[in-house]
């Protein structure tokens, strides 16, 4: 039987990456003669990140840090926490969409008084509900 050697990437220990090489064995139909996989536990199917360090990933976009912090934090690439992050748009409510109104106010004022005249503006819909 064949098998496939896969590179899975799980959370630091002592401060450093760990990394598993997994050999999953590889099986074929003799009916059919198609292949699959057999699959871990510790990891989704077609990745190679395990679960607990998506986890904590997520955890961390839940804090105001950057997502460059949190890839050399979790010893991943920038990419993979953007993916990740990608992932996570299909959790939001359905009326988070970012739709503007059809009558958009802007005010603008003066938010700090100091010697530098700092500006802000408040953008507000026109539909006030009654």
């Amino acid at each position: 039987m064949a098998r496939k050697k896969t590179t899975i990437r799980f959370d630091e220990y002592n401060h450093m990456p760990m990394v598993m090489q997994l050999k999953k064995q590889r099986y074929k139909c003799k009916n059919c003669e198609t292949y699959w996989t057999a699959q871990s536990y510790f990891v989704l199917t077609k990745h190679s990140i395990a679960h607990h360090l998506r986890y904590k990933i997520i955890s961390l976009l839940t804090d105001k840090v950057s997502l460059s912090f949190i890839a050399k934090l979790c010893t991943v690439s920038l990419i993979t926490v953007i993916r990740i992050l990608k992932e996570l748009k299909s959790y939001l409510p359905g009326n988070a969409k970012k739709v503007l109104p059809k009558v958009l106010m802007v005010d603008e004022f003066r938010s700090h008084a100091s010697l530098e005249d700092k500006m802000s503006f408040i953008c507000a819909d026109e539909k006030v509900e009654r």
